[in-house]
């Protein structure tokens, strides 16, 4: 059973991230490369020489294979990682979910990891300053643990006691989150919501199949 749950777990953690990996360069990697632009005072320059950020200019960039190969190899890794926690946790249960169970354990997962640290930290690309990381890296880590046990006591509790998950979830929002860092940026606003917009996206695609994957895999 460990054999097949780690086998799994890694068949569907590398599946996943190098979707997540693809969906990234395709739709996140050009923004962050125009951002980068900003960052180094170079806008002007960058936008000429083509930054396709998804508005129609259908300006093309040049490739940099070894970054490309490193985000796929990191979203590899992160989403195997990522699979063998979801695996455990999964075997935890009496039975095994079936496939769209496990699209919605991989959710579950997507708005533990990203979507709520994302209300209280937000997404940041290249030229706009954020907290201080050890701060960031603590309450991180607080929200992910906090909003996966509200979300599995929401799911799986019984009663009364079960509404306490909401207050897990709600907890880390209180105030608690590093004072975000508001300083004059040259980046334009639409960059920055396109870029949060993008990148939450292709992390719920990618947990979904990254959960369901590792139910059918599981199960098999």
């Amino acid at each position: 059973m460990l054999h097949k749950l780690v086998t799994g777990a890694v068949i569907a953690g590398f599946s996943a991230g190098l979707l997540a990996a693809v969906l990234h360069l395709l739709a996140v990697q050009p923004l962050l490369l125009l951002a980068e632009t900003f960052e180094l005072g170079d806008h002007a320059h960058g936008a000429a020489v083509a930054h396709d950020t998804g508005d129609g200019d259908g300006h093309a960039y040049s490739i940099d294979w070894t970054r490309n190969a490193l985000t796929l190899l990191f979203f590899a890794l992160t989403y195997a990682g990522f699979a063998l926690v979801l695996a455990a946790v999964m075997s935890v249960r009496p039975a095994l979910p079936t496939l769209r169970q496990g699209i919605l354990w991989g959710l579950a997962g997507f708005a533990a990891v990203q979507l709520a640290p994302a209300f209280g930290q937000p997404l940041v690309p290249p030229g706009l300053e954020a907290a201080a990381l050890s701060p960031r890296q603590i309450w991180w880590f607080a929200t992910v643990a906090l909003t996966a046990a509200g979300l599995w006591t929401l799911a799986f509790g019984r009663g009364a006691w079960a509404w306490g998950g909401l207050g897990l979830i709600t907890v880390p929002h209180l105030g608690l989150a590093p004072a975000a860092v508001m300083t004059a940026t040259e980046v334009p606003g639409t960059l920055i919501a396109l870029f949060t917009a993008r990148t939450l996206a292709v992390g719920a695609i990618a947990w979904a199949t990254l959960g369901g994957l590792t139910a059918v895999l599981l199960r098999r």
